[in-house]
C-alpha cells in the first residue's frame, strides 16, 4: 500500500499523442515528479503503456489505473504504482538503489 505521494511512481499516457497537452508534457517531462509531488513520473507512449499494463497485472504491482479527461476533454491513462526503489535519506525521494544510501542526484550534488 502507498502511504505517501513520494512512495508512488506515476505513469501517464495522453491518448492523442499529437495533442497540445502531450507536447506540453513532453517538454516538461523532467518536472513531472514535482508536478505530481512524487519521486518518479514518466510520460508513456502507447506501446510503453501497453507493456507496463500487461507486464504488471498482479494486484500488488498495480495500485491504481484510470482513464481521465483533462484539458478540453483530452483523455489520459494514469497508472500509479508503489515505488520499487529505496528512500534517499537526504531528499526522501524513493530513488536510492540501496537502503540508507543516497540517490544518484543527491550523491552527485554532494560530490561537487
Amino acid at each position: 500500500m502507498i502511504k505517501s505521494s513520494l512512495e508512488a511512481n506515476v505513469y501517464l499516457r495522453v491518448i492523442d499523442e499529437d495533442s497540445v497537452l502531450n507536447k506540453l508534457l513532453r517538454n516538461q517531462e523532467f518536472d513531472l515528479p514535482s508536478f505530481f509531488i512524487t519521486s518518479y513520473a514518466k510520460l508513456l507512449n502507447s506501446s510503453q503503456h501497453s507493456d507496463m499494463v500487461n507486464s504488471n497485472n498482479s494486484q500488488e504491482n498495480r495500485q491504481y489505473q484510470k482513464r481521465i479527461k483533462i484539458a478540453n476533454d483530452t483523455e489520459c491513462d494514469v497508472l500509479v504504482k508503489k515505488a520499487t526503489l529505496n528512500k534517499c535519506p537526504r531528499c526522501w525521494n524513493y530513488l536510492a538503489i540501496n537502503v540508507n544510501e543516497l540517490c544518484k542526484r543527491c550523491d552527485d550534488v554532494l560530490m561537487k
